[in-house]
């Protein structure tokens, strides 16, 4: 009976010493920001540096920066509205987002 109870008390020593590592794990890792680096623009937002009327307009402008890798993702911001034309995007590290539901 010792031997069990031996054994129990080590697997939950085990296990509590995992978790400790998995919470040290999450806490060394610092938060990653979705906007860290990189270049923002814009679509339909008048008074803004970088805005563009069209979609296009902007995804040209991104592939002229020629993002190659996350640290320079170029992300496209879109305001409400409804644009009605074709997109054709040929550049990796582009990210669009809708800021108004």
């Amino acid at each position: 009976m010792a031997t069990k109870s031996r054994k129990l008390a080590l697997q939950l020593f085990a296990f509590a010493v995992s978790i400790v590592m998995l919470l040290a794990a999450f806490a060394a890792v610092p938060p990653v920001s979705v906007h860290a680096a990189g270049t923002d623009l814009y679509v339909g937002y008048s008074g803004r540096n970088n805005n563009f009327s069209t979609v296009q307009a902007a995804v040209d402008k991104a592939a002229s920066l020629n993002p190659s890798s996350e640290a320079n993702r170029v992300t496209i911001h879109i305001a409400p509205g409804t644009y009605r034309q074709q997109v054709i995007v040929q550049t990796p590290y582009i990210t669009f987002v809708n800021d108004e539901p």
